[in-house]
């Protein structure tokens, strides 16, 4: 099954390596021993709390209107929530994907001097494309300001300040 669905280990393996992840932080956060070995603390901490991207440049649904600013660091990942397995990307196109199109982590938007990349991520199930043209996975294209983006059937324009 591997050998036909090469995407499934891939999902595999992110999975596995951010449970990894997760342990290890709340292993660092918890004190659960002195030197005497007598437990101290058993509390879970929290997990950090969601802060939305905030940048000048925007992705806008053409169909309703709402804007999704990019992140102001290198790089803004575009997906959809999913609380369960604790992925939030920076831009959430849940609210516009009723069908469920969109990857939970799909894609990428690259900052890198004064121009943007987009980049499909590895095991996106269906297609990200740029003005009409299928992106292949892990290859970054430029984009510029008017540009079209298709995340899954989510269609966006992309919008500098």
């Amino acid at each position: 099954m591997l050998r036909d669905n090469p995407e499934i280990a891939v999902r595999m393996m992110r999975k596995l390596s951010r449970r990894l992840r997760e342990t290890d932080e709340l292993l660092r956060g918890t004190t659960l021993f002195k030197n005497s070995g007598t437990p101290v603390s058993r509390e879970i901490p929290t997990p950090a709390l969601q802060v939305p991207a905030e940048g000048p440049e925007k992705l806008i649904h053409t169909v309703s209107g709402m804007e999704f600013p990019l992140s102001t660091g290198p790089e803004t990942t575009v997906g959809r929530k999913d609380p369960v397995t604790g992925i939030y990307p920076d831009v959430d196109l849940s609210p516009l994907d009723a069908q469920r199109s969109v990857s939970r982590r799909h894609a990428k938007l690259y900052r890198r001097n004064n121009k943007f990349f987009v980049g499909e991520e590895i095991g996106t199930m269906n297609a990200t494309f740029l003005n009409g043209n299928r992106l292949e996975t892990g290859i970054p294209s430029e984009v510029v300001a008017g540009d079209e983006l298709r995340f899954g059937v989510v269609v966006m324009r992309f919008q500098l300040p």
